[in-house]
């Protein structure tokens, strides 16, 4: 009896060291995506320049220049992408002074956002450590299934995780909307203040995304 006691323990103890090698790993390549991502956006977004791409540098500059979302020297006849990184990027470039650096920490932030807030809707499920850092691992991988072709700034990597980056604030807008719902059925009885100020914020990006 005493035997089988200690094979358990020896097991149970083999299943941790596993667990704990896997949450390791999955670490370090999360942590060498996420600095490839942040070097990809401060230092080459200028190497992989497109039409839509530098038209959205562009206007991050303008905004700033002009203090305006809008001009009458400038018209976009798609959207405003006040979804995006461009306000963000403006007003880091009113600090730096240089649009493509700015562009590119303002993903960087936003991408940020999108992680804590993944984290936080996983966290609530009750997901473990292991399965959420899988998860990250899944969402912030460079796809690259259009490469990077000139005239196309389609793609995930270019559309989420870099370059303009057209919906970025989109995908946090959904994340917050599902931590917001999450939110309805465990804040009952809870800090109220939060839940009031969680709803304003996701409200407030609701209306920028029209």
């Amino acid at each position: 009896m005493k035997k089988k006691v200690i094979q358990v323990k020896n097991s149970v103890m083999n299943l941790k060291q596993e667990k704990m090698t896997l949450e390791i790993l999955l670490g370090v390549v999360f942590l060498v995506q996420f600095l490839i991502l942040a070097y990809f956006n401060v230092k080459l977004l200028g190497n992989h320049m497109a039409d839509d791409s530098s038209w959205s540098y562009l206007t991050a500059a303008l905004m700033w220049k002009e203090k305006s979302f809008n001009s009458n020297v400038w018209v976009d006849q798609t959207s405003l992408f006040l979804d995006s990184s461009i306000l963000v990027a403006s007003l880091l470039y009113g600090i730096t002074g240089k649009v493509l650096a700015s562009y590119g920490i303002a993903n960087m932030i936003t991408l940020i956002c999108i992680l804590w807030c993944m984290n936080d809707i996983l966290r609530r499920m009750n997901i473990d450590l292991k399965a959420r850092l899988f998860a990250f691992n899944l969402l912030i991988c460079p796809y690259l299934t259009n490469g990077f072709i000139i005239l196309n700034d389609l793609g995930y990597f270019n559309d989420l995780l870099s370059g303009p980056a057209f919906y970025n604030l989109r995908v946090l807008i959904v994340l917050l909307t599902i931590r917001e719902c999450e939110s309805l059925f465990m804040c009952v009885g809870r800090n109220v203040k939060w839940h009031i100020y969680y709803r304003g914020d996701s409200f407030s990006l609701h209306i920028i995304s029209s």
